[in-house]
């Protein structure tokens, strides 16, 4: 067993060479990527997940709440969410999935996200909302599996190109 903050560094730098790839061509540093994920663990009802070989961290997935407050001009959450809310459903964000290179394709980032989706169910989760770059086909094939499907509203900034995409959990 290792400890949370090692874990923690050892995801950061996962995360940095998985989204180094395309489509995603992002320069974070661990150091960068550390201090994304600690602010990220502190909202609502935050959740993360690993995948493990021995003390190496070969996946993660991790997602928390989206308040309606959190839906600004501006921000990476567009205005025109705002849909999500109606009936007080309780509304999560999914962050991230990320597998290593040479372990995908094998059903790890599948199952991290199946195992994350029902656990926040059990929380009280209503709704599922993430964004991802359509030239991801591999990550669009597995939402579409779970059952999310793309609302086509662009999520700020648009030239990363990203849609959202949706999972009812209760309907």
């Amino acid at each position: 067993m290792i400890g949370n903050a090692l874990l923690m560094e050892r995801a950061a730098e996962l995360y940095c060479k998985i989204f180094q790839e395309e489509p995603w061509k992002e320069k974070f540093r661990p150091s960068q990527a550390l201090k994304i994920m600690q602010e990220q663990f502190k909202r609502p009802k935050a959740m993360a997940l690993a995948a493990l070989e021995g003390n190496e961290v070969v996946g993660f997935a991790w997602m928390y709440q989206l308040l309606e407050t959190d839906l600004k001009e501006g921000s990476r959450f567009s205005p025109r969410l705002k849909f999500l809310f109606e009936g007080q459903k309780n509304v999560f964000y999914f962050q991230e999935v990320g597998i290593k290179k040479e372990l995908r394709r094998q059903g790890i980032g599948e199952k991290l996200t199946r195992e994350l989706l029902r656990r926040e169910k059990e929380k009280g989760a209503d709704v599922v909302v993430l964004s991802t770059n359509p030239k991801a086909k591999p990550i669009i094939s597995m939402f579409s599996k779970i059952g999310f499907q793309n609302t086509g509203i662009v999520r700020p900034p648009k030239e990363l190109g990203r849609t959202y995409w949706v999972l009812e959990l209760r309907k």
